[in-house]
């Protein structure tokens, strides 16, 4: 579950590393990655950046 919240994390994410649009991921997508350690509101959490991420 917190592997295709990972993916759904990925899908809502804007053009900028570390913000995402959070209309786009539902509320159980939320509580499977915050199980795993990562808070989608938190980009200092996330174990994986994109290669432009200052990070």
């Amino acid at each position: 579950m917190a592997f295709r919240a990972s993916k759904e994390l990925v899908r809502a994410h804007t053009d900028t590393c570390g913000e995402i649009d959070p209309e786009l991921l539902s509320d159980l997508d939320i509580a499977a990655l915050r199980w795993a350690g990562v808070d989608p509101f938190n980009h200092s959490t996330w174990a994986v950046h994109r290669g432009d991420c200052g990070r």
